[in-house]
This record gives structure tokens, C-alpha cells and sequence, in this order.
């Protein structure tokens, strides 16, 4: 029997989204979690939110750390989605994807695009909490490449 939710998270996913990657730094360690949930919400002042279910092994880091980045993945960087998707803490080579900003958040090397922010507010929703970041510094890296895109459980293109 498929549950009532199950359907619901069906038609959700006939929308298509952009894939990325949340990191941050807390207590001196970095953390990443790959998100489908940017929302660009205004421009002055310059704010995003994304979305982490209450469960996510990284809820305490990203909403305790007042500082994050959000990384905007291109349609090559399907594993690094995956690897930062997984529950539990995957082996890799942090200075091989990552470098560091001057405003010591973790920046995904050859990635679409990053944004760095302040967190703003932190909002229950439902079993996920939305955490909106005003943005104090951002860059195009590859303007050029295609976007990762998530629908219907997939990613595109392929």
C-alpha cells in the first residue's frame, strides 16, 4: 500500500531543482550536505533559504554555526552530490574538492558557482527546519558548464 506521503513526495518531484552542496565549519570541522532546497527570497537585503530535515545527522551543525556556503553543483559533479548525500561521514580528499575563503568557509573547487552567508533566521517547518542566510559575499567559478539538475528522483542530464 503506498502511503499517503509517498505520493505526495512524487508530485513534488515533478519540479525540477538545482542540485548544491551546504558546508560549514564547526568547532573546527567541516561538514557538507548536499541540498535541492534553494530559494533565492530577496535581493536587498541579498537572502536565500534552504531546508534540513529535523532528522539529518548535520542538523546540529548547520543550525548552530552562524556561517555557511552554498555551492552550486554542475551537471559533472553528480558524485560529489552523492557523496555529501549519504548519511555518516564519507572518506575524500577535503583540499582536492574544497578550498578555503577568506571568510573561512569551504568552497567547492570547478563548481557552477558559491554563495557565503550569515544565517539570518532559523524557521520550523513541518519535520524540516528552513534556515535563511543573508548573503555577504558570492562568485561565478563556471559560468560556462551546465547546471546538476534533480527530477523525478534523478538526476540531469545524463
Amino acid at each position: 500500500m503506498v502511503k499517503p506521503f509517498e505520493k505526495l513526495r512524487e508530485n513534488f518531484g515533478l519540479f525540477a531543482t538545482g542540485v548544491a552542496i551546504a558546508s560549514t565549519l564547526q568547532n573546527g570541522k567541516a561538514h557538507f550536505m548536499t541540498i535541492n532546497s534553494l530559494t533565492s527570497i530577496s535581493l536587498d537585503p541579498a537572502l536565500l533559504l534552504f531546508a534540513i530535515d529535523n532528522k539529518s545527522h548535520k542538523f546540529e551543525s548547520f543550525t548552530q554555526n552562524k556561517n555557511f556556503a552554498i555551492n552550486l553543483l554542475t551537471a559533472d559533479q553528480i558524485e560529489i552530490s552523492r557523496l555529501f548525500a549519504q548519511v555518516g561521514e564519507s572518506e575524500f580528499d577535503l583540499d582536492k574538492l574544497f578550498f578555503k575563503s577568506d571568510l573561512n568557509n569551504y568552497i567547492l573547487r570547478h563548481s557552477l558557482g558559491y554563495f557565503e552567508c550569515e544565517r539570518e533566521n532559523i524557521v520550523p517547518a513541518g519535520d524540516h527546519h528552513i534556515i535563511i542566510g543573508k548573503i555577504v559575499n558570492f562568485a561565478k567559478i563556471n559560468f560556462d558548464k551546465k547546471p546538476l539538475i534533480y527530477f523525478k528522483g534523478d538526476y540531469l542530464p545524463k
